[in-house]
Parts: structure tokens; C-alpha cells; sequence
């Protein structure tokens, strides 16, 4: 008898850990810098820190292009991203909202009867908080300035030659606009310009305007020197360099 009965042993189920936790722990196994992320994505290492954090509600892209981050994350780390994009996308489904009515105490014939009555009024509800929701979303969207990302160069950049590359992202249908210049973007809200420096310190201000008037703007402070080797050659020593004893 004792070959018929099965013995089970209980066994604890590991809760699953978030997406920010596997891509940190990732990055660590792989003995990977935030500094080397976000260099290999060519992006601000403040959101690599965000994204590592959770702090989702922090980083000012749409929810597509968080998606997008979280897929760039992976392959700097030169890993599969379609796990990692999936979980991100679980994790950050809204919340759906339900939409229930309370019992109705009546005999089974006045139910029947009322059936139609009752399915237009809910249709009507629903129909109505659709309506007022969008109305929400769309007052909300025109009075909210347009999110704008500077990818590169960071504040503070040091160049030694002339022009750099700057590359940004915005929204759908947001005009940028780069030292009152208009600048062209993609589908997606990217753009990209070269940028003539003068020597000495240059200042770069990126608008970007929603066509309601709503404007972001970011500002570049990027310095211009002569080569180090064309300092060593005129005596100037570079500043990162060790003086002469």
C-alpha cells in the first residue's frame, strides 16, 4: 500500500523579478558600467539609472520609446531583448477598469422586461466616459509642453574639432527648432544636425513646439579647443595631463 499513495513536497514559487531588477542584475553579471551602457546606447546614463530603478514615470518618452529603451538596454549587454521588452510590456499594461452594476431585486419577469432598457443605459455610460476620457486626454495633451531628449553632446562637452553631431527625439508633430533654425524629424521624433562651433565656449538652445504653442527647450553649453598634441606643439599643456616635474 505504501507504493500507491505519492508523497508531494511544497514548494515555494519565486515571484518573478521586475524588469529593472533582471536588466540591473544583467548589466552587473556581465561586470558592465552604467557609464558603458550608456555610452553604447548613446544616451544620458541619468535614465540608464532611472530604467535600473523602476522610475519609469521619470523618464519623459513615450511609452513606446521606453519600450524602445528597455530593447536598447538589452542589446548593449548583447543580449536576447525580446524577453525583457515582453516582461516590460506586462508590467506596464494600465490597469483596466471594470465597469459593474449592483444586483437588481426584482422577479425574473421584470428583468426580462427590462433587459433593453438597461443595455442602452449602460451603452449610453459607456459611451459617455469614452467621450469625457478622450476630451481628458486630449485638453491634458495640448496643455502639456512637448517632452524633448538630447541625446548628444551632453552639457559641458569638450570638442576638439568642428562640427559635432547632436541628436535628440521629441514628439509626433513637434516642431524643433536649433539656435532659431528649423530642423527636420522622423516618424519616430528623431533629429539630427551637424553643428559649427566657434572656438571657446558655444552655445546651443534647442526648442521644441507643439502646434498649440507649448514649448520645451533645452540648452548645450559646448566648449571648442585646439587639439591636445596641436597644444603640445605651441606649449600649452593640456588640462587632463600630469605638469612636468
Amino acid at each position: 500500500m505504501s507504493n500507491v499513495f505519492m508523497q508531494f513536497e511544497k514548494k515555494e514559487l519565486q515571484e518573478t523579478k521586475r524588469i529593472c531588477m533582471r536588466l540591473k542584475e544583467a548589466r552587473e553579471k556581465r561586470n558592465k558600467s552604467l557609464d558603458f551602457v550608456a555610452k553604447k546606447m548613446k544616451i544620458s546614463k541619468k535614465w540608464i539609472q532611472a530604467l535600473e530603478e523602476c522610475r519609469f514615470d521619470d523618464i519623459p518618452f513615450a511609452p513606446i520609446y521606453k519600450k524602445n529603451l528597455v530593447r536598447g538596454y538589452a542589446k548593449a549587454l548583447s543580449i536576447n531583448p525580446e524577453p525583457y521588452v515582453k516582461q516590460f510590456e506586462h508590467e506596464e499594461e494600465p490597469l483596466q477598469i471594470t465597469l459593474s452594476t449592483p444586483p437588481i431585486k426584482t422577479s425574473r419577469k421584470n428583468w426580462n422586461s427590462n433587459t433593453p432598457a438597461l443595455l442602452r443605459s449602460l451603452s449610453i455610460i459607456v459611451i459617455i466616459l469614452a467621450i469625457a476620457g478622450y476630451l481628458g486626454y486630449e485638453i491634458q495633451n495640448i496643455l502639456r509642453p512637448p517632452t524633448l531628449t538630447i541625446f548628444t553632446p551632453q552639457e559641458g562637452h569638450i570638442a576638439y574639432e568642428s562640427p559635432i553631431h547632436l541628436k535628440g527625439q521629441t514628439e509626433k508633430e513637434v516642431q524643433i527648432s536649433i539656435n532659431g533654425k528649423e530642423t527636420k524629424t522622423s516618424a519616430e521624433g528623431i533629429f539630427e544636425e551637424e553643428i559649427d562651433l566657434r572656438m571657446g565656449i558655444n552655445t546651443i538652445i534647442i526648442s521644441a513646439e507643439k502646434k498649440h504653442g507649448k514649448i520645451t527647450t533645452e540648452t548645450r553649453h559646448v566648449t571648442l579647443r585646439t587639439a591636445p598634441q596641436d597644444d603640445a606643439n605651441i606649449g600649452i599643456q593640456p588640462s587632463t595631463s600630469t605638469p612636468k616635474q
